[in-house]
């Protein structure tokens, strides 16, 4: 699964940072488009935090559902 995220005042940002958590236990995202394999299904709430080395942050997220594959 794809996500992406586009800050408001993006020609403001200093060195931003962005840090995706997936709620599954792996390891956090960098960057603002990440690609993340869910392998178990169930549901997530999935987080992007910003940062800059000025005086910018913030957050966002979205609930998903990860559906079991169907069996053959």
């Amino acid at each position: 699964m794809s996500f992406s995220v586009e800050p408001l005042d993006d020609d403001v940002l200093v060195n931003p940072k962005y840090a995706w958590n997936f709620a599954d236990g792996s390891k956090p995202g960098r960057g603002k488009k990440v690609t993340h394999v869910f392998k178990k299904a169930g549901d997530y709430r999935v987080t992007v935090n910003l940062t800059d080395d000025g005086s910018m942050s913030g957050n966002d997220r979205i609930q998903i559902s990860v559906e079991a594959p169907e069996e053959k």
